[in-house]
Order: C-alpha cells, then structure tokens, then sequence
C-alpha cells in the first residue's frame, strides 16, 4: 500500500491524492510444478483455480507460468449472481547475464447482475432515516432480476525489459495497455424527495456501454552507488501516459418505485400504473423512448519525469528527497473543439529516518506534496474558465519496530494534511478558486506471528477533517463542516478522500461509479 500523497509520485495525480496499491503477479520459477484447486460455499459458489509453472528451452533461460480461475456464484437474496473466468499467463526470457525481458497478461471476462444502491444524494435535505432500523430494509430483496445484467471485461499486457547497465546501474523499460469496459443494464435507487416521509424511492435504469483504454510507457535507471562514504539509491525516470474515455451509453430513466421493504408502484414515465416487466428487453424499450444518448469520446495525456535519492548518511540515519514534474494535456470530447486545456506542476517529497536500534527501531518525519488536474468550468456567460493544478501538502512523524526476528513488526504515525486551491462553485455557473480543507489524524498497524502459520493483524485510525475556506451557509464548502457536506467531521476508523488505505478503498470505488459498476 502506497499511502497518502506519496501517491503523487507514483502517478497519482490522475485520479486523486488517496494512495495506490501495488499489485504483484505470481512470476515463473525455475522448475516445473503446479496445483489445482477447487472451492465450494453457500449460495452456489463454485470456484475452480489451476497455476502452473514450466521450463520452455534446454537452456533454462525461458520460464512460463499461467494462472487460471472458473467463478459461478449466486445470491442470499432473491436475485444476483456472478460468473467470471479469468486468466494470467506470464513470461520471463533470461536472454544473457546482462539482459532479461518479461510479458504478462491478465484478461478477465465477468458477468454479474448487480443489486442496486440506495442512495440519499440530496445531503441539504435532512434524511427521514437515522439507521438501517428506521429504514426497515428488506435485505433479501434484490430489487433486480437475473436479466439485468452487466458486463466487465478487462485486458492487462505488460511488457517489460531490465538490462544491468553496470554493477551499480540498471535500466528498466515498461511498456503496459490496458482495456476496460462496462456493458449491460445499470440501476440504482434514491430518495427523489427526501424528508417527503412518503418511504418511496425511485429506481432509476441505464444502458451502460463505456470503455476505457490505457498505454503508459516508462523508462527508470536505479543506481546503488557511493559518494565518498555515503551511500546513494538513486531512481531517474520518464513516464508517458495516455487514457481514452469512449462512452456510448443510453438515456437514464425511472423506471418504478419501490419501499425498503420491497414494494412497487409504477405511476412513472408513461406507464400508467401498469407494472413494468422487470427483464432486459422491457427496461430497453423503457430507455429506448427515454431520450437520446449519451456519447463520448474523451483523450488525454500525461508527460512527467521525476527523481529520488535515499542517501545513508551514517548506516542508522537516512534522508531522501523526490520531485516529479507533470504536464498533463487534455484534447477534450472529439465532438467539441472548446474543451483542450494543459496544464503543469510539480510535486516534491523530502524524508528522515533515523534507527536508534539498527533494523530494529525506526523514527521517521516526511513532507510530501500532492496535486490534481481541474477540470475548466463552463461559464454562464459562454466560454470557460481555468484553473491552477488544486494542491495538498502533508506533515508526517512515526515509528516502526521490527521485533522478535520479524515475528512482531508495528507503526504508529500521526499527519497533518492541507489541500488548497480547490474550485468553489458559486452558483449561477459561476467558480473560484481558493477553497481549503484540513485532514488530521493518527494510524496505528501491528502485524504478528506468534507461532509458525499463524498471522495476527490490527489497527486503529482516527481523522478530523473540515473545509477552512469556503462559502457560509453553502452545505458542501461551509467553513467548519466536514469537506463534501459528508457526515461528522470527526470520522474514526472511516474512510475519506485524502488519506491512506481507506483513501485507496475511496479511488476504487471512484472508479467503479465510473464505470456503473457496483459491489
């Protein structure tokens, strides 16, 4: 897990300050060997895995190793399901002591049909309903059928050369495409008059075909090296990254009403109170009649180059420092020639440890800089406006132990993070920019392994976070509320959008809203 702004670093600047994962894939071994297995659970899941590892040259200088997975599963409610193959074949090529390549696939075809949400988006609007109690949720209701489903296939291929340069040198090139797409029927639910007290919610139905395409070309030199006696790891690298939005899909329509408890009504979009069929080909002739569609067809770029250094100044006391550049160039929906803009900024990071017990004890200190391309805004008066990258800065101390040979390993931070710069609407299409918001809080992560194949995992994070600069009496940018309007400004143990893993949870499902796919 990459936490934090650190993100930035590591490309963040796309999507959003919170972190990234990093996803490792099983890579071939010397040797041939395998297994296959199978799971089965309630509600019909059945799972089938294969991985298997090959020699492909009398050389031993070729390996292969595929992973496989068959996935069927049903619901505990009275519709949803899921069936998905998924396959992962890797290549390594050991062309000299000097020189190696390595290729990767990972190619998932999915089919789901996905329970809607029930979302209460008026937030200015008291909800009638405190707690899923009051709520009365009907919880084995699905408020879906098997017919309405959605497709998610995706392709991964990744190829990658690493050539030992010198015994203090490496060069790494990465070339990476990827293809995501979601198509099929998407719904969800919400409050179309919340505190009417009425416990009716409209289900709203779209015809989802939207696919994203991604190349990103890199080129890294790591050196480890000395100067004098201090000991330097230096990265240098360049990144080109390109991403493709084309979205084809329908109208959004109501078509239903529904209760918690899973009642209908159907006083809505010209059906006259007779009840809608609930399969795909009634919700398609619903849309069909519901307006034209929606079409896209958005590009942009990223160019960027960045450095770090870790240098030991003595073997227990380090310090490093980072910076990555990005110009990011937007060419806009093809359909509209208003809406190119670039923009470009800079991004540092500077760090300390400090081992008081060697490999053992670490205190550490950071300072990492973050930000995110805007958007311009459309201006009531015709044309639009742009604005500077919005900016975060973070302060951050701790500790981390590494005890009892590895089996007890811990780390406790505390952060200050201020973003700056964020657009304010100001209604009547009218924007500024200049907003603020704080994030402050303390994490807590303790790993143990008392005995052999038995891991034990706990933590415990606490986050304030509060708009300092925005509009008064303005429910999302009001100066002291939580930032976004969203719930309490003090939020233990709760997700939010600047900040660690669970900011990491919060891009994903960023992600998934854009693509109408919901878990």
């Amino acid at each position: 897990m990459i936490k934090g702004p650190s993100g930035t670093l590591f490309g963040g600047a796309y999507y959003a300050y919170g972190g990234f994962i990093n996803t490792i894939t099983k890579k071939p071994f010397d040797g041939l060997g395998g297994e296959v297995g199978y799971q089965m659970g309630s509600f019909g899941l059945n799972r089938l895995t294969a991985d298997v590892n090959a020699v492909l040259s009398k050389e031993n200088n070729v390996y292969f190793r595929l992973n496989t997975a068959y996935t069927t599963e049903n619901s505990f409610q009275d519709a949803g399901f899921r069936k998905a193959f998924y396959i992962q074949p890797t290549l390594s090529y050991q062309a000299s002591d000097r020189l190696s390549f390595h290729f990767m696939a990972e190619i998932l075809q999915e089919e789901r049909a996905v329970p809607p949400v029930f979302f209460h988006n008026n937030r200015a609007t008291p909800l009638e309903y405190k707690n899923l109690d009051e709520l009365n949720l009907n919880n084995e209701v699905s408020f879906t059928s098997n017919d309405l489903t959605i497709r998610n296939p995706r392709a991964i291929f990744q190829a990658q050369m690493v050539y030992k340069l010198s015994d203090r040198w490496t060069s790494q090139t990465v070339v990476s495409r990827s293809s995501v797409k979601a198509k099929g029927i998407y719904t969800y639910i919400w409050d179309e008059d919340a505190g009417d007290h009425d416990n009716t919610f409209d289900q709203w139905f779209h015809n989802e075909n939207q696919t994203i395409s991604t190349t990103d070309i890199q080129q890294n030199f790591n050196g480890d090296f000395r100067l004098g006696s201090l000991r330097n790891r230096l990265l240098l690298g360049v990144d080109f990254f390109n991403r493709n939005l084309v979205d084809n899909g329908g109208p959004w329509a109501v078509g239903r009403r529904v209760t918690p408890q899973g009642n209908f009504s159907y006083p809505v979009n010209g059906t006259d109170g007779q009840p809608l069929q609930f399969n795909r080909q009634a919700i398609e002739n619903l849309l069909a009649t519901s307006g034209g569609n929606n079409s896209g067809d958005i590009r942009n770029s990223t160019y960027s180059a960045y450095a770090s250094d870790l240098l030991n100044i003595t073997p227990g006391l380090m310090v490093m420092a980072s910076v990555r550049a990005d110009y990011f160039k937007s060419w806009g929906d093809k359909k509209a020639t208003d809406d190119d803009y670039d923009q470009f900024a800079v991004s540092p990071k500077l760090g300390i440890i400090y081992q008081p017990v060697l490999d053992k004890v670490s205190i550490f200190a950071n300072y990492m800089n973050a930000f995110i391309n805007v958007d311009p805004r459309n201006l009531s008066g015709g044309g639009a406006k742009s604005f500077r990258p919005e900016q975060a800065n973070q302060l951050e101390g701790g500790v981390k132990v590494n005890l009892l040979n590895d089996r007890l390993t811990a780390t406790a931070s505390v952060y200050d993070i201020r973003v700056k710069d964020r657009v304010i609407d100001m209604g009547m299409d009218q924007y500024t920019q200049g907003g603020k918001v704080k994030s402050q809080g303390f994490e807590f992560d303790l790993n143990a392994r008392p005995v052999a194949g038995l891991v034990l995992i706990a933590g415990y994070a606490y986050n304030y976070g509060e708009t300092i600069e925005g509009i008064p009496g303005n429910f999302y940018q009001e100066p002291g509320r939580a930032y976004g309007g969203q719930g309490q400004a003090t939020l233990p143990t709760c997700g939010h959008l600047i900040r660690s893993s669970r900011a990491v949870a919060q891009f994903w499902i960023w992600r998934r809203r854009q693509l109408r796919q919901r878990v």
